[in-house]
């Protein structure tokens, strides 16, 4: 298993395990994923996009 093919597993884990813990709060839900998805393009060096992404407004129903 190669370095990508590890990160995509832990990605859906924690994925799944947001959507579990957090599934009764969309707000909370959407945020966790949110850093998740931002710390997991970080790591393969995304900073910039990552960057522009936080610092766009946000709106969660």
């Amino acid at each position: 298993m190669n370095i990508f093919e590890a990160e995509a597993e832990h990605f859906e884990r924690t994925m799944r395990d947001i959507l579990l813990n957090y599934k009764d709060d969309e707000e909370a839900c959407h945020s966790r994923m949110d850093d998740l998805m931002c710390e997991t393009l970080e790591k393969f060096g995304c900073h910039e996009g990552v960057k522009i992404f936080r610092e766009a407004p946000k709106y969660y129903s």
